[in-house]
């Protein structure tokens, strides 16, 4: 695709129907976008967007298919060079208005809820209080409530035109108002409004990283008794509406994660997304079935499998070449530490390292067990304990495992026809 009907219009401008942008840093853009594309299947991306190279730093996305046009508006946006934070954005994305943000161990009360800052005016420096993500999501939500219609204009203006200080200053009053309305609404009339009001989410990625009491504070009752106004730091007060919908994703094989408090975990319900192998790419599956298969025969007793067992993301890519690189260098390091920790158990043997046997499945319900050893981090063969296992001979190998065949050279090999062997009991060193 050539990028066609170019305009200059600025830094920002949106071009017919292309994108214009500089990106932060030089990197592989094109590689990026064809990665995004093929992990948002949903979205019905064309095949015949492309990425464009405008000359000097700045880059065009280009597309036959107009209905793509929201979807390139997004993606500016997160590669843009004013995004601040590329994991704190918020979009209004159809008919739910959503918010993203990471939590980690330094975040706080202030970052998530109300906060002081600092500003100067008159050469003076003078404190504010600024509401921050929570806070601005509830009050905008319950404004969503009490002022449906006026809201959702005064927010698609806002997307067109994001500099208008007015339109900003319309929604703030909003939201102010909105507070006042709702304690005068009386409960038939709230239910009635909630029926119809525009959903919003706030997504929060690693809940489990940040020290949740100190984050949340108070609001573990706002949660608890939605709808009802509460008193928070600051002076201020805060309802969070029942359209506002707190997601938080977690991963239990975290270790250096905080567990969730029963006083917070009574505020949530718990859906669990385990593993999936069938989300795995061809050459990803026999990986990790057998990684799995010999963490499920391997780990200690004080653990659940299903807690450590290594997802379905690591064994995704596009070619034998990213499934082999993601092994070597990223599970086999973390089954190199899942031993180290007392996770899971496997036999050291005197200069060689920790024994590891691997059942990979082949054709026609054959498998074929490999013996490897894990030694700082990186992987060995039985035969060669000196000599680590390189790149290429792990893409030729899963190259031969996807065919069923499964070995690293066909000099004296066993092939896939050899009769299928029992599973062996686990053979877990004693500690």
């Amino acid at each position: 695709g050539k990028v066609t009907n170019i305009r200059p219009c600025g830094k920002k401008s949106v071009i017919d129907d292309c994108v214009a942008f500089k990106p932060e840093l030089e990197v592989e853009l094109q590689d990026l976008f064809d990665k995004i594309v093929k992990i948002l299947p949903s979205r019905n991306i064309s095949k015949n967007i492309k990425l464009e190279n405008l000359g000097p730093g700045w880059y065009v996305l280009d597309m036959d298919n107009s209905d793509d046009f929201e979807f390139l508006l997004e993606l500016k946006n997160l590669l843009c060079s004013n995004n601040e934070n590329k994991y704190n954005f918020e979009k209004w994305c159809g008919e739910v208005y959503w918010k993203m943000v990471q939590f980690h161990p330094s975040y706080n009360y202030d970052d998530f809820v109300v906060g002081i800052e600092a500003k100067t005016k008159d050469e003076q420096v003078i404190f504010e209080k600024v509401w921050r993500t929570l806070g601005e999501m509830s009050r905008k939500a319950l404004a969503g409530i009490i002022f449906k219609d006026e809201f959702l204009k005064t927010l698609e203006s806002i997307k067109k035109n994001p500099s208008d200080k007015e339109l900003r200053k319309r929604l703030k009053d909003l939201c102010e108002k909105a507070k006042e309305e709702w304690k005068r609404t009386s409960k038939e009339k709230r239910i009635n409004k909630i029926k119809d009001a525009p959903p919003f989410a706030l997504i929060i990625d690693e809940i489990n990283r940040a020290n949740l009491p100190a984050v949340l504070g108070e609001l573990i009752y706002a949660l608890e008794y939605r709808g009802e106004e509460i008193d928070i730091m600051y002076g201020e007060k805060l309802i969070i509406p029942p359209n506002l919908y707190i997601i938080g994703t977690m991963n239990t094989a975290d270790r250096s994660a905080g567990r969730i408090d029963y006083a917070i975990r009574r505020r949530f319900t718990f859906y669990p997304m385990h593993a999936e192998i069938n989300r795995a790419d061809d050459y990803g599956q026999p990986l990790m079935e057998a990684v799995n298969k010999f963490i499920e025969m391997n780990i200690s007793p004080e653990y659940d499998p299903e807690d450590i067992k290594i997802g379905h993301t690591y064994f995704m890519g596009e070619s034998a070449d990213e499934i082999a690189y993601k092994f070597l260098y990223q599970v086999v390091p973390l089954l190199y530490e899942y031993i180290q920790d007392g996770l899971i158990r496997a036999e050291r043997e005197e200069g060689k390292g920790y024994k590891v046997k691997l059942k990979f499945p082949l054709n026609k319900g054959n498998t074929r067990e490999e013996v490897y050893y894990i030694r700082g981090g990186q992987l060995y063969k039985e035969a060669e304990p000196k000599k680590h296992i390189t790149l290429s001979e792990m893409k030729e190998f899963l190259k031969k495992l996807e065919i069923g065949e499964g070995t690293y050279s066909n000099k004296g090999e066993e092939n896939a026809d050899s009769k299928q062997e029992k599973p062996e009991e686990s053979q877990q060193p004693e500690k």
